[in-house]
């Protein structure tokens, strides 16, 4: 569909509302079906073959693989010329890599996003899984001070206020301090000082993978972004999958493509 292809460029630069989300995914639907009757459902007619769709796009996860596929290329070339606006944006909170670990909200940042970026920071929310969010405080960071371990000593005990201060060379007020210690369940602090005691494990940032493929790794396609961000939308399988039972992924999609291409429903959609 040509109107699709021209939509492009404008998603990987522009936010697009809701409301034009669904209108577009309204009009791809219509011409498909000639504006007559839907006779198969969107959420089955946009699974991949192998699940028993058609692959039939969908255009809020094609707006969402273009938003990520922009995330990628800022990340890998966070200092070129045409990334200086977000690099100095995000910079003021903590840098771009630091802060896609941290669990977040885009109402309760202390910078005030564009629309383009909180729509490219919420299609990553519903990708990236967080265990453990790191404190993101973009003075502490500089310190090195971001994990639940950097606020226990060599005994897992809690530092105090002047320790805390003297160990990282760092001028911050005691509510400030006494707000983040109280931030900090017990569950968690207890399981850190465990492994601090027994395991002697030094916290590491995690690595920024979807599903366990690197983000910036070549492998991580958008034909993987788009797998990816269809299941988390449509976790379930079509409506009629009991058909495919018998079938193996290869078959499935054999035949699904034959549908596709079959004179009679061409004819139907006329």
């Amino acid at each position: 569909m040509d109107s699709l292809s021209r939509l492009i460029y404008p998603a990987f630069t522009l936010p697009i509302s809701t409301r034009m989300i669904k209108l577009i995914n309204r009009m791809n639907l219509n011409f498909i079906w000639r504006n007559k009757c839907n006779f198969i459902r969107k959420e089955d007619m946009i699974k991949n073959y192998e699940e028993g769709g058609v692959n039939a796009i969908d255009f809020d996860i094609m707006n969402g693989v273009l938003k990520l596929k922009w995330l990628k290329s800022f990340i890998q070339n966070s200092h070129s010329f045409w990334f200086i606006v977000p690099n100095a944006i995000f910079s003021r909170l903590g840098g771009i890599q630091f802060f896609l670990r941290c669990d977040f909200e885009c109402t309760s940042l202390p910078v005030k996003l564009s629309t383009f970026h909180q729509q490219v920071l919420l299609y990553w929310k519903q990708l990236f899984k967080h265990n453990f969010t790191p404190h993101n405080t973009p003075e502490w960071k500089a310190k090195g001070i971001w994990a639940v371990a950097h606020f226990l000593d060599d005994n897992g005990n809690l530092l105090l206020y002047r320790e805390f201060c003297e160990k990282y060379q760092l001028q911050c007020s005691v509510n400030v301090y006494n707000r983040m210690i109280r931030a900090i369940p017990i569950v968690v602090r207890l399981m850190v000082r465990e492994d601090i005691l027994f395991s002697k494990v030094s916290p590491e940032l995690r690595q920024l993978s979807l599903e366990g493929c690197d983000f910036c790794d070549k492998k991580c396609t958008n034909r993987v972004i788009r797998k990816l961000i269809l299941h988390a939308y449509y976790p379930n399988p079509i409506k009629r999958d009991y058909m495919l039972k018998d079938f193996d992924n290869s078959e499935i999609k054999k035949i699904r493509k034959k549908i596709c291409l079959s004179p009679s429903l061409l004819k139907l959609k006329r």
